[in-house]
């Protein structure tokens, strides 16, 4: 490798390369450096070319992948589906409100106040979603 000039070479692993515990002359070849997570800001960016526009929507999703891209790509595909099937969109018109409050509604019979209930997350979310179109739509 170290002939190879102009070349990068990447290897990727779960634990640390200890190849110059093996042999000291990779010290002075090979470069450790550590991934970490991506921030929130990052994660959101990457929502938002999905795209997902509503924030109400993105906060929660980058919120529970931790920073790891690995479950931004499962919630991607989850949220895709789940949108299909309920109504988790930013409000727009009163029709919209009476459909999103009915499905709130529908949703508290199921999850309750069980905070492990698989479900109990998306009503933060829907929740958020009214909240936001009552703020902009009180009257004044």
């Amino acid at each position: 490798m170290q002939d190879a000039l102009g070349v990068l070479f990447a290897a990727f692993g779960r634990n640390r390369l200890r190849w110059s515990e093996l042999d000291p002359d990779w010290g002075t070849v090979v470069e450790g450096h550590r991934l970490g997570a991506l921030s929130d800001i990052d994660a959101d960016l990457f929502l938002r070319q999905v795209p997902i526009a509503d924030p109400a929507v993105r906060a929660p999703i980058v919120q529970g992948a931790q920073g790891l891209p690995f479950y931004l790509d499962k919630m991607v595909p989850a949220w895709q589906a789940l949108k299909t099937l309920a109504p988790l969109a930013h409000i727009e018109c009163e029709a919209d409100y009476e459909r999103t409050t009915a499905f709130l509604n529908a949703l508290l019979d199921l999850v309750r106040d069980d905070a492990g209930h698989p479900l109990y997350a998306l009503v933060a979310v829907v929740g958020d979603l009214i909240e936001a179109y009552e703020i902009d739509h009180e009257p004044r």
